[in-house]
């Protein structure tokens, strides 16, 4: 039986990703918090559907872990792109991008083993 359901295992993720952002974002860029917040609930609900609903269950862990990364690191550079108050250098996106794929490689591993993940 799963210690975490749907909804706290997406709270999980939603925290795990508003940290790295935080980091990335917040200490590396100095950004305000609310776009860190909004960046991370965005980066959240999309990695959601694409990674761990779409991806995860076809192409493994590895290949999913990376597609949040990456995903996550877009999102990131577009949100830049067109709000003039976040901002983001290549050295927080590069942080973001890793620091995401890294915690999706241990979230995957709990999703998949307590069968919360298709």
């Amino acid at each position: 039986m799963a210690v975490l359901g749907r909804g706290s295992a997406l709270a999980t993720k939603l925290f795990l990703t508003f940290v790295a952002a935080w980091i990335s974002f917040g200490l590396v860029d100095r950004n305000p918090l609310l776009w860190v917040l909004v960046l991370s609930g965005t980066v959240t609900a999309l990695n959601w559907v694409v990674g761990d609903r779409l991806i995860l269950p076809g192409a493994g862990n590895e290949v999913a872990a990376l597609a949040e990364g990456v995903l996550g690191a877009v999102i990131a550079s577009l949100l830049a792109v067109t709000v003039r108050g976040f901002f983001a250098t290549a050295t927080g996106l590069f942080h973001f991008g890793v620091l995401v794929a890294v915690l999706e490689l241990f979230f995957h591993r709990y999703l998949t083993s307590e069968r919360i993940a298709p």
